[in-house]
């Protein structure tokens, strides 16, 4: 799980999600609105809370999301299947 802050002067919880790129696409709104944005990504894991990054501003996010991407295409074809299929939901019919 991630956990997005933005730092106006007082660090405020943003956006929480299982999916990196979701935390991705919410820093590039707010950056939308103010360029100079600071971000701080924390990632939640069986062993706690581990910073993953701090962005600020347009070049940071930039080489945030290159370096998401390389990441991406280093990982395996099941790797990239169990990342994209965490978040869905199966319905099943019943008679």
């Amino acid at each position: 799980m991630f956990k997005l802050y933005i730092d106006k002067g007082i660090r405020k919880m943003i956006d929480v999600s299982e999916s990196e790129q979701d935390i991705i696409d919410t820093m590039g709104d707010y950056l939308r609105e103010d360029e100079n944005s600071r971000f701080l990504i924390i990632e939640n894991n069986k062993n706690g809370d581990n910073i993953k990054g701090m962005v600020i501003g347009w070049l940071q996010y930039a080489d945030y999301v290159e370096a998401y991407n390389d990441r991406l295409k280093n990982e395996t074809c099941s790797e990239l299947k169990k990342e994209i299929t965490k978040d869905v939901k199966i319905k099943r019919l019943t008679k």
